[in-house]
């Protein structure tokens, strides 16, 4: 088949009104993992009509909450018809606090709120900036889900338009901007990078997304077939959209006759905006005698390249766990923590299109709910099956049943990496602010870098990953990660590293008495000879030669 039409198809469960479970749990998932980020005990998320009021924990959710217009009381409810609000809270006593709600931005209209309900003590999100930071961000989200619900029912397209990672966000940015248009664009995907969902996507999020969407492969058997089918689905897309997937594949015949299609549509007044994929540049291709300038004038105005999963790793695991989900006959499938290591090893060199061939593989051929290792050589051989995980660190929880986060450029090579001369002194200076707690001192950084350090200097002396510091910092873990090396020069684990050995070198001092176990302890260290080994890294001595140095020259001083 060289092109095939989608137009709106009204379904028998949309006409019932079900075709709105999708968006009821999409926005239950996003409200839930917001409570999770924000430690908020309650929250309440409206939007498309639907109005969802959950606890972050049902056990210990408490029942008063305190508002700015009075105390209230909360009673959690999932409501689809919009009822939910104060109406459902009576008047109780203090010690909990609730925000205004956060306005939901997206191209500079409101399309939803969000109210967070936290304790007192815990209180988030205090400055403006954070909350209209959230509030664009969640903008985007429910952008996303209103594009996949309408592709669902109108092109009966299910996107695959998952993942928080930096590349992806940006991607969305790129996608909200070209929709808006009219004029052509180009989607630089490498194979299996699911380009049609996304010139899907571009269709659905502009004012065209009521008018056909036609899909027009590259493939054809002569010159004649490709002047019959590309002309047909020109007339066919109308004033829609016409995706021309494969662009780079036309030999110069081929790209001659494209070329005279578009101009005898535009005679005809055909209004369709199109839309072509390539695997290769094509002001490359054009360089080197492969490609059509002329072509390549027409159709590369816009210009959007769709990144590859192995440059968005930190949406592997979401990406799978939603294929899974799709092809799975009922039974909920999960990986275990070395699986999904191998997994992450792995560059997915087919992109999207083998991970999910690699997802039904395991729902088909596999029966256990937690699939391990020895599974995945049964249907994956050509999976790195070590668990070394060179680049990427997984923090497996104790206990087997506990959840197990992941954390992308928060590796171990970086923690031993040597600062410079002049970067250590740096460093030193930022972890004497960040133990002293004097935040002023970061506020020259951006609001999420500044989270994150703040954050730092708060909890230094507990266990922190990379991970868990981007879910406080409201940001990806890979974007997060690129903030540590463009803002400071050096990964996290090296500035928690000089944070923790400056507050050592205080207690060093001033607790003579203090064995040095005790200091290692106190200063966030969990073993000893990983405090000695970097603290002689960072200082140059080992802490009892450096505590004997500083008592010697008070002496001296004396």
């Amino acid at each position: 088949m060289l092109y095939e039409r989608r137009t709106e198809v009204i379904s028998p469960e949309m006409e019932s009104g079900t075709g709105s479970d999708f968006i009821f749990h999409e926005l239950r998932a996003v409200l839930q993992e917001i409570l999770e980020r924000s430690k908020a005990l309650c929250g309440t998320i409206e939007a498309f009509g639907i109005s969802i009021s959950i606890p972050s924990e049902p056990a210990v959710c408490p029942p008063e909450l305190v508002s700015a217009s009075g105390t209230l009381r909360a009673s959690p409810v999932f409501s689809r018809d919009g009822t939910l609000g104060a109406d459902l809270y009576a008047p109780v006593g203090p010690p909990f606090f609730s925000h205004n709600p956060i306005s939901l931005i997206y191209r500079g209209r409101q399309n939803g709120s969000l109210h967070l309900h936290f304790a007192a003590s815990e209180e988030r999100l205090r400055r403006r900036q954070e909350r209209e930071e959230l509030g664009r961000e969640l903008g985007f989200r429910l952008a996303r889900i209103e594009i996949r619900q309408w592709a669902r029912h109108k092109l009966e397209m299910d996107i695959p338009f998952v993942g928080t990672s930096a590349p992806v966000a940006l991607l969305e940015q790129q996608i909200a901007k070209v929709g808006a248009v009219h004029y052509p664009v180009v989607l630089e995907a490498e194979f299996g990078s699911h380009e049609v969902d996304f010139a899907a996507a571009i269709h659905c999020s502009g004012p065209r997304r009521d008018e056909p969407f036609i899909v027009f492969h590259c493939s054809y058997p002569n010159r004649q077939e490709l002047d019959l089918r590309l002309n047909d689905a020109l007339m066919c897309a109308s004033t829609g959209s016409l995706f021309v997937s494969g662009v780079d594949l036309l030999d110069d015949a081929g790209q001659r006759q494209f070329l005279c299609c578009l101009r005898f549509g535009r005679q005809a007044r055909s209004m369709a905006r199109i839309i072509a994929s390539t695997s290769s540049p094509l002001s490359l291709l054009e360089s080197d005698g492969k490609f059509c300038r002329m072509l390549r004038t027409e159709l590369d105005v816009l210009h959007i390249r769709i990144p590859t999963l192995r440059e968005r790793r930190a949406d592997i695991r979401v990406l799978l766990e939603y294929f899974l989900r799709k092809h799975d006959s009922g039974e909920e499938r999960r990986l275990s923590p070395a699986a999904w290591q191998a997994c992450l090893n792995y560059d997915w060199p087919g992109n999207e299109v083998e991970l999910e061939r690699f997802a039904i593989r395991i729902a088909v051929m596999t029966e256990t709910a937690v699939i391990d290792l020895d599974e995945l050589r049964g249907v994956a051989s050509w999976l790195p099956l070590d668990e070394s995980g060179a680049g990427i660190v997984l923090e497996v929880a104790a206990n087997e049943g506990e959840e197990w986060s992941l954390s992308f450029g928060d590796d171990l090579y970086e923690e031993n990496e040597e600062p410079t001369p002049s970067k250590r002194h740096w460093l030193e200076l930022l972890a004497r602010k960040l133990v002293a707690r004097e935040f002023d001192a970061v506020e020259s950084f951006g609001i999420g870098m500044q989270r994150a350090l703040r954050y730092i200097g708060e909890h230094f002396q507990e266990e922190i990953s990379l991970g868990q510091l981007a879910r406080q910092s409201f940001i990806s873990v890979s974007h997060l990660s690129f903030l540590f090396k463009r803002d400071l020069g050096v990964p996290f684990k090296t500035l928690l590293a000089a944070v923790r050995i400056e507050k050592a070198g205080q207690l060093l001092i001033d607790n003579p008495q203090q064995s040095i176990t005790e200091i290692s302890l106190d200063a966030g260290f969990g073993d000893l000879s990983h405090f000695e080994r970097t603290f002689k890294r960072l200082i140059g001595t080992n802490p009892r030669d450096y505590r004997r140095r500083q008592f010697s020259a008070s002496e001296k001083v004396l």
